[in-house]
């Protein structure tokens, strides 16, 4: 709310806190996202008092929090602090960067499991068996849908072929582009 942004400001206004906060005054100073990270809880520490109406800390997709944002994490959360994270332990893509999955044990939480996947036909649940690491069932809720085609492309001009060859293929049987998406994971797919 404003009267915390303006009872902030103090803090990042005076020149030795804007320059260990990674602010260049004469300019910007580009920063990377763990010198973000690490600032942000510098000035959180610098100002505590200022921080104690925080009530909820919501993280989404926790398994991917790497130790930098579970340092953020300690230094918003007071001891009254509610705390609500979602996050599958089946999904920890991001472990090669040091993404850690461990705060059940680090803030002694009560973990709530939703045994029924709404969003999956049971034709993807059986490939995802396949690759869980924490063992478990998925039980699905929609109905059964195709049959899941795995292709190698080997680069991504190959992959773009295929893509639009099966959209040309799509539209030729009858269905409209309108009703074809293509979704990718990373922006430099597009």
């Amino acid at each position: 709310h404003n009267d915390t942004r303006a009872d902030f400001w103090p803090l990042i206004a005076s020149r030795d806190n804007v320059l260990n906060a990674g602010v260049d005054i004469n300019g910007f100073q580009p920063v990377t996202f763990d010198e973000l990270l690490e600032n942000t809880c510098n000035l959180v520490k610098m100002s505590e008092q200022k921080m104690d109406d925080i009530s909820w800390i919501i993280v989404d997709e926790v398994q991917d929090s790497d130790e930098k944002q579970l340092e953020l994490i300690d230094c918003l959360k007071k001891p009254q602090t509610c705390f609500f994270a979602v996050g599958d332990p089946n999904q920890v893509i991001y472990s090669w960067r040091g993404s850690a999955f461990q705060l059940k044990t680090k803030y002694q939480a009560t973990e709530l499991t939703l045994p029924v996947n709404y969003r999956s036909s049971s034709e993807i649940l059986a490939v995802a068996r396949c690759f869980m690491q924490q063992g478990g069932t998925l039980q699905g809720g929609r109905e059964s849908g195709d049959k899941i085609q795995i292709r190698n492309m080997y680069d991504p001009f190959q992959e773009a072929d295929y893509l639009a060859g099966r959209i040309r293929d799509l539209h030729a049987s009858g269905l409209p582009y309108r009703e074809m998406a293509i979704f990718y994971r990373l922006q430099n797919q597009s």
